[in-house]
């Protein structure tokens, strides 16, 4: 609980969570602190969380916390369900409205509409291009799936962290421990 509450305290612009449950993967975010608490409480492991801090230039609206599903509209609902991939992004991915327009241009893809950001970019490419992408991009980025096995980790530098003796999470920083 008290782990939850330093990294929402740390990345307090709402909160998203993923688990698995009868072959989905199910979605909460826009997540206030409280919400994120009962939720990391009550939620059966493995899950993956994630708290925000908008990039900059990108919207603040709850839609566009984490995670995404890996969909063709990479759609912005605060709550679902999918039989596909969800997505999770820590860092700024430079120059992403760009690149997107021009994959798109390119493609001949129609962009979905919506409020944007660049994780939301992210899950759009990874739709359209596969997993692999990600690995060209250079970001940290995790994705969740289905089935036991689904959860690929791209970019380097993730942490092992010991929230307290014997229990490990792994976490993409550790900065929100400097807020503590």
């Amino acid at each position: 609980e008290s782990t939850v509450m330093e990294m929402y305290e740390a990345n307090d612009k709402g909160a998203g969570i993923a688990w698995r449950d009868k072959g989905l993967v199910h979605w909460r975010k826009g997540l206030d602190e409280g919400e994120a608490v009962r939720a990391a409480l009550s939620t059966e492991l493995p899950y993956v969380m994630h708290f925000r801090t908008p990039s900059s230039g990108t919207s603040t609206l709850p839609g566009v916390c984490h995670p995404f599903p890996i969909t063709a509209q990479v759609e912005l609902n605060l709550e679902g369900a999918t039989k596909g991939w969800t997505l999770f992004h820590n860092g700024f991915w430079p120059n992403w409205k760009e690149k997107i327009i021009d994959y798109a241009i390119k493609s001949g893809k129609k962009i979905p509409t919506g409020s944007w950001s660049d994780s939301r970019g992210l899950a759009w490419v990874a739709y359209n291009w596969g997993l692999g992408a990600l690995e060209l991009i250079d970001e940290k980025v995790l994705v969740f799936g289905p089935d036991e096995d689904d959860i690929e980790l791209y970019g380097d530098k993730w942490v092992n962290y010991e929230f307290s003796p014997g229990k490990r999470v792994l976490v993409s920083n550790e900065h929100w421990k400097s807020w503590s």
